[in-house]
């Protein structure tokens, strides 16, 4: 993993230190900055999660151009996740230096399209953001996967124009009398290009070259809308459809054996040091997860399963007994008991007081942003206290901290997973539950995977989403909705039942009927923090 920014800084002052720091959280085994152009400067740091160590930014030294990496290939032309002896960062650069050299592009648009070219040649499966400049055409070009699983933010001054490209956003200026800058997600279409000019210090108007197509691959969207009411229908088609369990049972391996490969591109390979971990609920989607990767790693390979809960201050100890503290205790102990006794699972329960969370809520409020909502925080909050390597509090536990966390983001969108769901099919029929379910997927690049990203990488800790693979993605939206859920059926029942199928033929008890219950909840974050609508802005809260 790797944190990135380039910033636009032709007066001396405009260090922006506290967006520097935040980028070399994120890679606490390296930092580095290079001057990519008077004025111009690029920084990364590196959390070297599988071997061998490579510094960044890289370097061609033929034409000079450099390239910062985030994230992590798992398979494609270049590399597959099973090669041990491979950096992908640095076969990356050595098939985008070689492509760029090979195709000279005469503008930042032709820039664009040939790193887009290459992009598609050399990547199938991974979770990415990169920047790459050019110094022979004075440009730089970024881009993110496309469905954004790892955060990439430009940043505009009060005149609008662009001043960085970074993972963070920084909220301060260094120079008080300057406005802050106006961060957003990069929206993950293709591959951005922007010329710099040194003389008046800026950067030129983005191009973009969008991303082809993928087949089976559904594509975000930039607008964060709704779909059409569903009353608009007078007779919603809500029949039950009825699957035969014939049918069913093929789709369920197929899932089974896609998942069970998603888990093991993302722990497989991992350093020792590194370990992983899973945002452990106790519920459906994290057992499946935890499931699958006792199925790939080696057995004494140590498994994290963390557990957040808050109270008041005040509040007895017993108040941590949460709804998501009890499913995890329970689904802990059927782990440790019955499923997998041999592997060595250690039960990390993170307790906050709300003491201790609003001690947090300034750096939680910069980590999420440009997300600034009410949801924004009690998520990024969890997620925060979570991925914090001091929430191992026993000095005497085996191995240190994870640093490769899992979590089961994407399993509601793709499987109608979210009580809402039911109340659309209820309202406007298979087409309505379709659309949203549809939208739902779409808007995730926007809605939390950059802010998810943020939060557990400031811990220097990497996300990691394998229901959000490649293949798995393509493989359920393939498949007749009613296949994915049926929301004719009870909560815990019809819901993600394809999904509840998998966990009963993993033989993983109570979980495989868990209903749905959202971190906010389940984790009572929404008792401790002031009561508002999760939509509320941050700064209406005094935050």
């Amino acid at each position: 993993m790797c944190g990135i920014a380039v910033i636009a800084a032709p007066r001396a002052g405009d260090a922006h230190p506290c967006l520097l720091s935040r980028v070399a959280a994120r890679g606490p085994d390296s930092t580095t900055s290079a001057v990519l152009a008077p004025g111009l400067v690029l920084t990364a740091s590196v959390l070297s999660l599988r071997a061998p160590f490579t510094a960044q930014p890289l370097h061609d030294e033929d034409s000079g151009v450099v390239m910062a990496f985030n994230g992590e290939l798992y398979d494609g032309a270049l590399l597959s996740y099973r090669d041990s002896e491979v950096c992908d960062s640095a076969a990356l650069a050595a098939a985008v230096f070689d492509a760029l050299s090979v195709a000279n592009p005469p503008t930042p648009a032709a820039a664009a399209a040939a790193l887009r070219h290459a992009l598609a040649a050399a990547v199938d499966v991974g979770e990415w953001a990169l920047v790459v400049w050019l110094p022979a055409l004075s440009t730089l070009l970024w881009a993110r996967d496309r469905f954004g699983r790892r955060s990439l933010l430009e940043a505009r001054s009060g005149d609008g124009e662009l001043a960085a490209v970074a993972s963070v956003a920084c909220l301060c200026e260094p120079d008080p009398s300057s406005p802050a800058l106006d961060w957003s997600p990069v929206f993950p279409a293709g591959v951005y290009g922007a010329s710099w000019d040194p003389d008046a210090g800026r950067l030129s108007e983005p191009v973009l070259a969008e991303f082809h197509p993928v087949p089976g691959l559904p594509a975000m969207e930039l607008l964060d809308l709704l779909p059409p009411p569903a009353a608009a229908a007078a007779e919603p088609d809500c029949e039950p459809v009825v699957v035969a369990a014939s049918d069913l049972l093929p789709a369920v391996e197929s899932l089974g054996a896609l998942l069970t490969e998603a888990v093991a591109r993302r722990v497989v390979n991992v350093r020792d040091a590194a370990s992983v971990g899973i945002l452990f609920s106790g519920g459906l989607d994290s057992m499946v997860v935890a499931a699958l990767a006792h199925a790939v790693l080696p057995p004494h390979t140590a498994i994290e399963l963390i557990n957040v809960a808050f109270a008041k201050d005040a509040a007895p100890e017993d108040a941590f007994n949460t709804p998501d503290r009890m499913t995890g205790t329970a689904s802990a102990a059927h782990l440790v008991e019955h499923y997998a006794p041999d592997r060595t699972w250690i039960w990390v329960p993170v307790n906050v007081r709300a003491a201790d969370l609003t001690a947090a809520t300034p750096a939680i409020a910069e980590t999420v942003a440009p997300a600034a909502t009410a949801m924004d925080l009690s998520i990024g909050a969890a997620l925060y206290f979570a991925s914090s390597l001091e929430r191992r509090a026993d000095a005497t536990a085996p191995l240190a901290p994870a640093r490769v966390l899992l979590t089961g983001l994407g399993a509601d969108e793709l499987l109608g997973g979210y009580t809402r769901h039911r109340a659309r099919w209820t309202r406007g029929g298979w087409s309505a539950l379709s659309a949203e379910l549809a939208l739902d997927f779409a808007r995730l690049w926007r809605r939390n995977l950059g802010r998810d990203d943020r939060v557990v990488a400031a811990h220097g800790c990497e996300l990691r989403l394998p229901f959000l693979d490649e293949d798995v993605v393509a493989f359920l939206t393939s498949l007749p909705l009613a296949w994915r859920t049926d929301p004719s059926r009870e909560r815990g029942v019809g819901d993600k039942h394809l999904l509840r199928a998998l966990a009963a033929q993993l033989e993983l008890g109570a979980a495989a009927a868990a209903p749905k219950r959202a971190i906010q909840f389940g984790s009572r974050i929404a008792k401790v923090l002031p009561k508002c609508d999760g939509t509320t802005a941050l700064g209406a809260l005094g935050l």
